[in-house]
């Protein structure tokens, strides 16, 4: 028998006998809390008094977890800048660990705030001009008939932006060496690094301050002297930022001058004689490509286009975001083939995602988490890592990971995010089927580069036979591919889902 009093006591003991609630995860007063919390954000941001109304805890209960959900309309009437409102918001959601996810309400169009703690949605909120009355059923749209506001005009990245200048500035690169570059999509700007700090000096810094905001980086090398750090959250890139180091700067030396070797003087070395050999006969039929699309579990548009795509595809999901168990079993039931994309340790400083396994964890934990991650994916048939530059390189930790792995009956495909990577190997020793990536396509988020990735995934399918490629869950990705694939048969490729091409 129930001992509390209450309306609120009683739902908490509703909830607690519902079947099963005792081995369930109970989420309920975390999530009162962070709405206890929401709330005062709102009132430190100045929406307070009349202009903010929560609707009462409604209990959500699934097999494993148990939590409220809440409802907040906020009126925006007297909110001058909603882009700067939005950005503390965030940043201070952020801090709790709150995932937020924009929407717009499809009746009137306004701004929807919905709230995951982990992958449970726990809150939304509503930001229109004027509160609706009677809970929303005054007028057709519920909110009084007013009309519509436009689009709002703000930059949805402008927080990190800023974040990302001062860990430059605090790193030590003066302020004299940012320079913006024209304006496009993504935010660019040059840093032009002095000796000290060194760009391996700076990209910790600048890692560990987006990250705190749920950001992260993905440098790649443009050219000698130039890296190019991409700041990114989910499918879509922030900002670009291009580094140049002090060498590019430095006088070259001059090319030394070399004899020229006269047919009549012989050769340092004895020169081997040719043996004439003929090419490797072509492979029989189409040469098979796989592509692998990594970071998805976080909905939106680009998610919805990726769904539509060629179910050959092979979709590898990243847990601990909102919309992971979803997206899998809708890829799934679509005929794609589902994969997760298992978090793992980096070497640029803390990695924010949660569930990432590290090399400083034991069996235990590492085992425990990766099977964690694997009940987030329904109907995963294989495994491949997300960053984990560090974690791919102990193999001792790699073969606890993998023995989840071959107790399940997975594959896993080492992503080779670092060349010194022993996880394709340590996955092969324990006797698992397993691949590594041949090329990644979307290191650089414009479509020529892509389009040009893209020639040479399919170039190296056609000479070897077969190849596999990552891309990611990102609008410039899914255009090209939207373009591509229909004609990649003519091309003398056919594509097939990853564990077609398994040893």
């Amino acid at each position: 028998m129930c001992s509390r009093s209450g309306p609120r006591a009683l739902l908490l003991c509703l909830l607690c006998a519902l079947p099963g609630a005792g081995s369930a995860q109970n989420l309920t007063a975390e999530t009162g809390a962070l709405a206890e919390r929401f709330t005062e954000m709102l009132q430190n941001q100045g929406l307070s008094g009349g202009g903010v109304r929560r609707e009462g805890m409604a209990p959500r209960v699934e097999p494993d977890a148990q939590w409220g959900f809440f409802r907040f309309d906020v009126s925006t009437a007297g909110v001058e800048d909603w882009g700067a409102l939005r950005a503390a918001l965030v940043g201070e959601l952020a801090r709790a660990r709150v995932t937020v996810v924009e929407t717009h309400d499809p009746a009137a169009g306004y701004p929807l705030l919905r709230l995951f703690l982990g992958r449970r949605l726990f809150a939304e909120a509503l930001f229109s001009p004027a509160l609706p009355e009677n809970g929303g059923e005054n007028g057709e749209d519920g909110r009084n008939g007013a009309p519509p506001p436009p689009a709002p005009d703000y930059d949805a990245c402008g927080l990190i932006i800023e974040v990302a200048r001062k860990a430059l500035l605090g790193a030590g690169v003066p302020e004299s060496a940012l320079t913006p570059v024209a304006p496009g999509k993504p935010p660019r700007f040059e840093a032009v690094l002095p000796e000290k700090p060194s760009l391996a000096e700076v990209t910790p810094v600048l890692e560990s301050a987006v990250g705190f905001y749920g950001f992260y980086l993905e440098p790649w090398r443009a050219g000698p002297h130039r890296t190019v750090i991409r700041v990114s959250q989910g499918y879509d890139a922030c900002l670009e930022i291009i580094c140049v180091t002090p060498e590019a700067f430095a006088p070259q030396p001059a090319e030394e001058e070399r004899p020229l070797l006269l047919p009549s003087e012989p050769p340092a070395e004895p020169v081997p004689p040719l043996v004439p050999h003929a090419p490797p006969a072509p492979p029989q039929g189409p040469a098979l490509l796989a592509i692998i699309l990594d970071d998805g579990g976080w909905g939106g548009h680009v998610t919805r286009r990726v769904l539509a795509l060629d179910k050959h595809l092979t979709l590898a999901i990243l847990p601990h975001t909102p919309f992971c168990e979803q997206t899998a079993r809708e890829g799934a039931a679509l005929g794609f083939e589902v994969m997760l994309h298992m978090p793992m340790e980096t070497g640029g400083g803390k990695w924010p995602h949660e569930g990432l396994l590290k090399t400083d964890m034991d069996r235990e934990t590492i085992q425990r988490l990766t099977r964690e991650a694997l009940a987030q994916v329904p109907g995963a048939a294989g495994v491949n890592n997300h960053t984990g530059t560090l974690f791919t390189t102990d193999a001792e930790r790699l073969g606890w990971f993998m023995e989840v792995l071959k107790g399940e009956g997975l594959y896993f495909v080492d992503s080779r995010t670092n060349s010194r990577s022993v996880a394709h190997a340590v996955a092969v020793e324990q006797g698992l089927r397993a691949l590594s990536r041949d090329v990644f396509l979307d290191n650089n988020s414009e479509p020529d580069y892509i389009r040009g990735q893209l020639d040479i995934l399919v170039a190296r399918a056609v000479a070897r036979g077969r190849a596999v490629g990552i891309g990611h869950f990102r609008r410039n990705t899914v255009t090209v591919l939207e373009e591509a694939l229909p004609g990649l048969e003519a091309r003398g490729v056919k594509l097939v889902p990853l564990s077609e091409l398994l040893p």
